[in-house]
């Protein structure tokens, strides 16, 4: 299953933690659960929203340092 899911390691590992705690809190409590996982994602997809500019550029160079060499190797 969790293959299918296309999750990483580390959200799986927070959905299974947030899900280990569900069924014997009362329902404030779980609710609080679920919100405090919820912020937890958000703040993840805030750090790599954040890391994307950056790892473009760094894709981009390697792209281009790809291409020039097997450019080099060609000739």
């Amino acid at each position: 299953m969790r293959e299918k899911t296309g999750l990483w390691e580390e959200d799986w590992d927070l959905f299974l933690q947030t899900l280990g705690h569900l069924g014997y809190l009362d329902a404030r409590m779980q609710i609080r659960l679920l919100e405090n996982g919820r912020a937890e994602l958000a703040a993840r997809e805030e750090k790599l929203q954040h890391q994307l500019p950056e790892q473009k550029k760094v894709w981009q160079s390697l792209g281009i340092l790809g291409g020039a060499f097997l450019v080099v190797i060609l000739i």
